[in-house]
């Protein structure tokens, strides 16, 4: 499954920026080379993970027309910038692998300050999913109980998405150790959530 994929290949990515970032506070043994091979091997993930993203703006299209013609134009404008970033991740890709000329760099931190946008979008859609679900007359139930613990869960997903994106976006950057963690527990879930199950599960 290209999702799980991707996922896996996002944890190893944000492994190496969390290294990256204890080493830059002195918390690992200082090395140069180390330093060096680290990055490396988190640019080559970070590319990886842009070629596992090719295309998929096939899948998102469509639900760019049924948001609005369902009348949800929040979800519209989401899913119409989750395109936009499949756009300049693509051109990025293009750029990185020497198809087009330019430097990917400027179109990587366009794309991910647009996610970064979505994420935030995202999240303030599940706080008010979860304000809801609160205010509702059952919310002393049981089941009623755990659809507000995973909704908690959710938002705090969604939290750590906006705070990796404001990070990897450079539009406030804060901290290399903070953002690999925050990305491996989200990689970690989105893999396990995707990973296809075995027959008969």
């Amino acid at each position: 499954h290209s999702d799980s994929k991707n996922a896996l290949v996002r944890v190893g990515h944000c492994g190496c920026r969390l290294l990256l970032g204890l080493h830059a506070k002195n918390l690992l043994k200082q090395s140069p080379d180390n330093h060096a091979k680290i990055a490396n091997l988190m640019g080559v993930l970070f590319h990886a993970e842009r070629t596992g993203r090719l295309g998929k703006e096939v899948m998102v299209v469509p639900l760019v027309k049924k948001a609005w013609d369902r009348g949800d134009y929040v979800d519209f404008v989401s899913k119409t910038l989750v395109t936009l970033y499949l756009q300049f991740d693509k051109v990025a890709w293009f750029r990185v692998a020497g198809v087009m000329k330019g430097d990917p760099v400027p179109m990587i931190l366009r794309a991910l300050k647009i996610i970064t946008v979505v994420w935030v979008i995202d999240l303030a859609r599940e706080i008010q999913a979860y304000t809801r679900a609160a205010a509702a007359p059952d919310s002393d139930s049981s089941d009623k109980q755990r659809e507000l613990t995973d909704r908690k869960w959710a938002m705090f997903r969604g939290l750590a998405l906006v705070i990796q994106g404001l990070h990897i976006s450079q539009l406030r950057p804060h901290s290399d150790i903070v953002c690999g963690g925050l990305g491996i527990y989200t990689a970690v879930f989105a893999a396990l959530t995707v990973y296809p199950k075995p027959k008969g599960a």
